[in-house]
């Protein structure tokens, strides 16, 4: 069966509705890119982000539509269950999942801006919820090079869980 999505909410990242963890990592993000449309690379330092370094993710953009996981946080969850660093977001054997993903990503570099969704789903009629942050990177010619994702559980089932710390 896999995932299922049952709905998506897409939230206002500077609203109080976001989950504080994610909050503070937008506000990271608007700190880290002054006046600029978004920051660099080089902007975003992971000390900075240490309590959450196993819940993000960072992905080069390497193409239309086609997004490589630099890092796949130790502690994130997917439909598959495995570590998705060097893989790219269509190489989730779960493609309703990856199709998801894919398109927020690809949101989030084509309006050059954070996305963020809150999502319900299911995963073989079980329970699968969480709020998504994705966070643009430029690269050297201003266009969106990387993207910076965080996320928060709220009912994820056990048997997908990767809690390594």
């Amino acid at each position: 069966m896999g995932f299922r999505l049952v709905s998506e909410l897409r939230l206002n990242p500077a609203s109080a509705t976001l989950p504080e963890p994610l909050a503070e990592m937008y506000r990271y993000w608007e700190g880290r890119r002054g006046d600029r449309a978004m920051p660099v690379r080089a902007d975003i330092d992971p000390l900075d982000l240490s309590a959450r370094l196993g819940r993000i993710h960072l992905l080069d953009v390497e193409g239309p539509g086609l997004f490589r996981y630099r890092v796949y946080g130790s502690r994130m969850t997917n439909p598959d269950a495995r570590d998705m660093t060097g893989k790219t977001t269509v190489d989730y054997a779960d493609t309703q999942f990856g199709i998801l993903v894919t398109r927020h990503l690809a949101q989030c570099v084509a309006e050059r801006a954070p996305v963020c969704y809150e999502i319900r789903g299911t995963l073989d009629d079980d329970p699968y919820f969480y709020t998504r942050i994705a966070l643009p990177l430029a690269g050297a010619d201003g266009n969106v090079a990387m993207i910076l994702v965080g996320s928060e559980r709220g009912s994820v089932p056990m048997r997908v869980q990767r809690d390594v710390l």
